[in-house]
């Protein structure tokens, strides 16, 4: 064969087999740039947005209990735990209930008011191995209102099928499979699920069961811890990819049987400063000298003694540990007693060394 042909050929051969391979969908950054998208919708505002959440926590914790309120809640447009919704269909999986402790349920929060038309139960269908998203699918198409569906529990439709995988995979296989659903009708899909029994105080996310898979998985995973079971306050940790992160402090009211919002924590440990100034044994003093003298200035040692004085010696103080605490009190004087303390410079004149406390005229 002629040399000229035969590298035609292997040219035409080289072009027809790149042609058959598949090439790499990319967007430019200026592309990137000038694309719009649609803003997130939350469903629940500033703690819910669509895509795939997680909400695990201890066995018995109420946290069925949270689920339902929340779907009745979005189901009626009404705001939940004081945060106002967006009013949607939405879809109860269930998996560990009957028909019987579901209307027990319903009526007990919706105590004699109207059940919501949009808002539909099921408490049995396939696993994911079985068909599960097929199913969720073609219930969306039928009812496009939907846009919160609740799976209670997680567990109940994952089989263990893992085959050969190892449980990192097979974690990630089926979150993904149910995060895809999220993403293609831009709703929320809710998993409510366990924790494991061992704590970790440096992050309660880590508590979540099951492999790192599932919560890198999830647009946004809430975490219930308490201190002590028998604690009435339980602690509700946020985190996610669309929702700043925070820890509100919820308690369920056994009387209604709906989870109350008390505060954030940031809130809760403000109103706490507060309270623990009120009985402050050095504030009372502090308070005193001014109402009696109009002024008072002196060292930490002086007021000390005079703290001392007014308390039997029972303050645990010293000079430089109190000088710390009052500066720590420095705003709550001015804001609540309306007294300006003024700390001692560096370098004081002659030595000295004193702390001013005087009223706000």
């Amino acid at each position: 064969m002629d040399k000229d042909i035969l590298k035609e050929t292997t040219v035409i051969n080289l072009e027809e087999d790149s042609k058959k391979k598949k090439k790499i969908r990319t967007i430019s950054a200026q592309e990137l740039q000038n694309k719009e998208f649609d803003p997130t919708t939350y469903i629940v505002d500033k703690v819910l947005p669509q895509g795939l959440s997680i909400l695990a926590a201890p066995p018995k914790s109420k946290k069925s209990w949270f689920a339902l309120d929340l779907c009745l809640s979005v189901s009626k447009g009404l705001p939940f735990l004081g945060f106002e919704t967006r009013k949607s269909g939405c879809l109860y999986l269930a998996l560990e209930d009957g028909e019987k402790r579901l209307k027990e349920r319903v009526e007990k929060l919706l105590n004699n008011d109207t059940a919501p038309s949009n808002f539909n139960f099921t408490t049995e269908i396939p696993g994911l191995s079985s068909g599960l998203i097929d199913y969720l699918d073609l219930y969306i198409i039928e009812h496009p209102d939907t846009k919160l569906i609740v799976i209670d529990t997680l567990q109940k439709v994952r089989e263990n099928a893992y085959g050969s995988q190892n449980v990192y995979a097979g974690d990630y296989r089926d979150m993904s499979a149910i995060k895809n659903l999220a993403d293609k009708y831009n709703i929320c899909i809710l998993l409510i699920h366990h924790l494991r029994k061992s704590k970790d105080d440096s992050d309660s996310f880590n508590m979540i069961s099951g492999s790192t898979a599932i919560l890198g998985a999830v647009d946004t995973a809430y975490v219930f811890t308490k201190n002590k079971r028998e604690d009435i306050e339980t602690k509700w940790s946020i985190t996610g990819r669309d929702i700043v992160e925070n820890d509100y402090i919820i308690s369920f009211n056994n009387t209604t049987c709906k989870w109350e919002l008390i505060g954030n924590k940031e809130e809760l440990q403000e109103q706490q400063k507060v309270i623990d100034y009120l009985k402050d044994p050095v504030v009372k003093v502090i308070k005193h000298l001014v109402e009696s003298e109009y002024a008072w200035f002196g060292s930490a040692q002086q007021l000390l003694d005079v703290c001392q004085r007014h308390n039997n010696n029972n303050l645990s103080y010293t000079p430089v540990t109190l000088s710390k605490h009052l500066r720590n009190i420095k705003e709550l004087l001015k804001n609540q007693d309306d007294i300006e303390y003024t700390p001692p410079p560096e370098n004081g004149k002659n030595g000295r060394r004193d702390h001013t406390f005087r009223p706000i005229e």
